[in-house]
């Protein structure tokens, strides 16, 4: 990582003004200054020295070296709020665009040199959430960094990225009911009789699956054992074993016999998951079974394969916690984990369950082993719902989930560079009159501007 020298300005001067408080989060800001030699030897001597106004930051990195002008347990005239919140609370660090020609993306050398010192910076004071890394903007809409720089939430995702924390999906948690066959929201009312759940969104396309079955393990155990991201229990077991059809690893440790037979499953080849009558037969890298199937390609269908599947009376009638997995049409994965059967959670019926997946778009949904074998468990946080410490059950297996690692860090390119053959056709669409008025050669066109662009060319003869 690029160093950070220290170069005080006087602490007599009007600039720093000396007051001492606990940094609460950092800013990061562009100076706009698009001179050359405006490095942060440059701005540092200039907050030194500059009587016309008050202005000031902790940090300025360029190109080539950073440099610190005031501690970071001092505040600072950076964010334009006077005393307020982030002025006073908040460590401002200015990225130079000395390398950089107006209205053209940051430099890579100075955004990676930016991405370093921030991380240094967050690490040394222990800043590890999302919300503590902000752009100036956030202040009072200010552009800065200035929109042409780089993407704002990439800037931040590099840093975390840099420091070695992984941002995860939220985990949010829902409080539902059903009413008349229609699925109800009270988050946070627990006078009404209903279910807190809490709900994950995944990226389909950008996972990674893996089945561990073992006897005497919990899910929250398997999950810090294996260094997952996400945890649940899933299949049904019957004196520590899998019941039904199951592989791990690309081999098959159970299989389903009787009833069974006609359960749904949850597979997952090349990456990808899917939900329906899956052929246990075919190479999975992951394969469990569930009961009864909830959602089929977009219908509710839950108390048909409920009755089909022999589903018995506490998992198919009665209120319980559940954990069930769904996936859109888009083939993103949804899991919802409910609470039940306490003075505050009443759990959720089957249909309950379906309603609550199919208002988060699935197309498919299957419920697996529930009750007192719901178990949600996230990286650095252990179990996350009803089920958790010295109450979490023996499920003997987890259904671990990794987030795929974002990709290294690259250019920022906020403005996409343009093609020089875009920006040839829109010169020929203005000249042949198809177009009249000035476009971006990267802005995307509707359907509807197409066919009055191409009406307006025949009608000229120029196709």
């Amino acid at each position: 990582m690029i160093t950070i020298k220290q170069k005080f300005i006087p602490i007599e001067s009007p600039n720093r003004p000396g007051r001492r408080r606990k940094a609460q989060g950092v800013l990061f800001h562009t100076t706009n200054n698009w001179k050359d030699g405006a490095g942060d030897e440059m701005h540092g001597e200039y907050m030194a020295t500059v009587k016309d106004r008050v202005v000031s930051w902790h940090v300025t990195v360029d190109k080539d070296s950073a440099t610190q002008h005031i501690p970071f347990d001092e505040n600072a005239f950076h964010a334009g709020d006077g005393n307020g919140v982030y002025n006073t609370y908040w460590i401002g660090v200015e990225i130079a665009c000395e390398a950089v020609e107006p209205g053209e993306p940051l430099d890579l050398v100075t955004y990676r040199n930016a991405v370093d010192v921030v991380a240094q910076i967050m690490l040394q004071e222990g800043f590890t959430s999302w919300e503590q890394l902000q752009p100036h903007k956030v202040v009072y809409g200010k552009d800065c960094p200035h929109h042409t720089l780089f993407v704002h939430d990439r800037f931040k995702r590099d840093v975390f990225e840099r420091m070695g924390i992984k941002l995860l999906p939220a985990v949010v948690k829902e409080r539902v009911y059903a009413q008349g066959g229609v699925l109800k929201r009270c988050d946070g009312d627990y006078k009404i009789k209903a279910t807190d759940v809490r709900y994950l969104k995944l990226d389909g396309k950008k996972l990674k699956f893996q089945f561990v079955a073992r006897t005497g393990a919990k899910v929250s155990d398997l999950l810090a054992e294996y260094g997952a991201d996400f945890a649940t229990n899933a299949p049904y077991f019957w004196d520590g074993k899998v019941l039904g059809d199951a592989v791990a690893d690309g081999q098959v440790i159970a299989q389903a016999y009787g009833k069974m037979l006609s359960w749904h499953e949850f597979g997952v080849k090349g990456g990808r998951p899917q939900i329906g009558q899956l052929d246990p037969t075919v190479q999975w890298d992951v394969l469990v079974q569930g009961a009864p199937l909830l959602i089929e390609a977009g219908n509710l269908c839950w108390d048909y394969y409920r009755v089909l599947q022999e589903v018995p009376d506490d998992i198919g009638t009665s209120r319980a916690q559940r954990t069930v997995f769904g996936l859109d049409a888009s083939g993103d994965l949804h899991i919802a984990v409910a609470d039940g059967r306490t003075q505050y959670d009443q759990g959720l019926t089957l249909e309950e369950a379906a309603l609550y997946m199919q208002s988060k778009g699935c197309t498919w949904a299957l419920n697996f082993d529930g009750g007192g074998s719901s178990v949600f468990a996230q990286k650095g946080k252990g179990s996350l719902g009803q089920n958790q410490g010295a109450g979490e059950r023996v499920v003997n297996h987890a259904l671990l989930i990794w987030v795929v690692e974002p990709e290294p860090i690259t250019p920022p390119a906020a403005s996409p560079a343009i093609d020089a053959w875009k920006q040839e056709a829109l010169n020929w669409l203005a000249a042949q009159g198809g177009i009249e008025s000035p476009h971006d050669p990267n802005e995307p066109v509707e359907f509807a501007e197409l066919a009055v662009v191409l009406k307006k060319l025949s009608e000229k003869g120029a196709i």
